[in-house]
């Protein structure tokens, strides 16, 4: 027995150069395929070049070598953020495979993001539209500070921050925050969602604001990650989403109620004119999903109610 541990830990130290070496060809050609199969974006070898380099140095100098960084240089950015994991996952999302990625019929857009974490969000918007306007909310003060020091380490202008929780009032109240000091992700208004999640959590008071003032005027892009707050917000701004010209909805789905929430909310986008299109996530296997919380990507654009998908 020891001597069989002895040449799997003799093989795992001859082969692990062997990996390293062909890591960033494995990276930098899984960069490549996603690359192309995405919409075009500017400096697209630069962006594929940066994500090689971001996951090599965070297997490498994060986990091998057990170093936290909390900062870090990318596209002509720089930026400070909780963990460099989480950071290069939102990275993979937003700059690689372009989650947020909109066409805009004008060089300056209004793009509104509800629930902006750190600003990894707003870095893209005025990257792939530096001359948009953005406002940006966020109730999680600390993620709200980052994101505010991530603004303006960068000279974004036209960028409006609000530390607030978008829901369907004016006022205050309770956040339910991750007690986690590497991630905010996952914090909501709603202690359950928060629960569901598995993540204990700290409450505050925290301002609230309707987001219907703010949907008075074309808004090009609108971003909704509000952890199950989506459904009542989407139902206070019904009367405005023709203002709307293409959104995106993170859907928390952890009950019936809520299953049934979502159905309603994607009949109303059907009503108001908007094709849309269903991405869903799971953290687990297909087989092994029944009865757990799951996550629906809602991408809804005006003026293609023939396009519907089913419910």
């Amino acid at each position: 027995m020891a001597a069989t541990t002895g040449w799997t830990f003799l093989l795992k130290v001859l082969l692990a150069p062997i990996a390293l070496l062909l890591l960033p060809i494995t990276l930098g050609t899984q960069a490549a395929r996603i690359m192309l199969a995405a919409p075009p974006l500017p400096h697209r070898r630069r962006v594929a070049a940066t994500y090689v380099r971001l996951v090599l140095t965070h297997l490498v100098v994060c986990r091998l070598l057990r170093r936290n960084r909390q900062q870090e240089r990318f596209l002509g950015y720089r930026v400070r953020f909780f963990d460099y994991g989480e950071f290069v996952s939102q990275f993979r999302d937003f700059f690689l495979e372009r989650w947020l990625y909109f066409t805009a019929g004008t060089p300056r857009p209004l793009i509104i993001d509800c629930g902006g974490h750190i600003g990894m969000p707003v870095l893209f918007f005025k990257y792939l539209y530096p001359d948009a306007e953005v406002w940006s909310f966020e109730p999680d003060d600390r993620a709200f500070a980052i994101m505010r020091d991530n603004v303006e380490a960068n000279g974004l202008s036209d960028v409006h921050l609000v530390r607030a929780a978008i829901c369907d009032r004016d006022g205050s109240t309770a956040f339910y925050a991750r007690n986690d000091r590497t991630s905010s992700v996952g914090s909501s208004i709603f202690q359950a969602q928060v629960g569901v999640q598995g993540h204990e959590s700290r409450v505050a008071s925290v301002p609230c604001q309707r987001l219907s003032p703010y949907v008075n005027r074309s808004v090009a892009f609108l971003k909704m990650n509000i952890e199950g707050a989506e459904y009542e917000v989407i139902n206070d701004i019904a009367s405005r989403l023709g203002h709307v010209s293409e959104l995106l909805i993170s859907s928390h789905v952890s009950s019936r109620d809520d299953a049934s929430k979502l159905r309603q909310m994607l009949d109303l986008l059907d009503r108001a004119g908007f094709g849309y299109t269903l991405a869903g996530y799971s953290a687990s296997p297909l087989w092994a999903s029944k009865g757990k919380p799951y996550l629906n990507y809602v991408y809804a654009w005006q003026g293609a109610r023939e396009a519907a998908a089913p419910v």
